[in-house]
């Protein structure tokens, strides 16, 4: 009886098992994409964090040297401050910036705005002074407030940074 009904049904049994097979691997294969896409979203991640978190410390540390180097004009007429200040990685990542947390993103953001901001600010700082290839005139009675405002924004990328490690 069972070898009849095998025989009889037989494309039946076949069809159900084939399509059950190709359902599994479809099932295997979407569970396989969705590992592989979380994997390469977490690499991504990682890489960005990374460069976002390099730059920023040569960032902190030319902040730093700019900020020594301001203590040590006391009696000049004012110094050359460099304004232009390397965001290159940030500028090609930041269609990347997604990949952050919300509180990364703002860490990171608000560190980069003030960055960029520097030149801008230095200008208002003193009115219009002479610059050159990158730099901008300080007179002494501003280079105290430009100090000042190095500090301050030393504290916002190192929230940035401790953010992205």
């Amino acid at each position: 009886m069972a070898s009849y009904l095998l025989k009889e049904y037989q494309t039946l049994v076949v069809g159900i098992l084939g399509f059950t097979g190709v359902i599994l691997t479809l099932f295997t294969n979407a569970r396989l994409n969705r590992k592989q896409h979380t994997r390469q979203i977490e690499h991504e991640r990682t890489a960005l964090k990374a460069a976002l978190s390099i730059e920023l410390s040569i960032i902190r540390d030319a902040f730093r040297d700019r900020i020594e180097t301001i203590g040590n004009t006391t009696g000049t007429p004012g110094m050359w401050v460099p304004v232009d200040t390397m965001t290159d990685a940030y500028s090609r990542l930041i269609d990347k910036i997604g990949l952050l947390s919300r509180e990364q993103v703002n860490l990171v953001m608000r560190a980069y705005l003030l960055i960029r901001a520097v030149p801008e600010r230095l200008r208002l700082m003193g009115g219009l002074h002479a610059t050159r290839a990158g730099y901008l005139w300080v007179s002494s009675e501003h280079v105290g407030d430009a100090r000042r405002m190095h500090e301050n924004f030393i504290g916002d990328i190192e929230r940035a940074i401790a953010a992205v490690q």
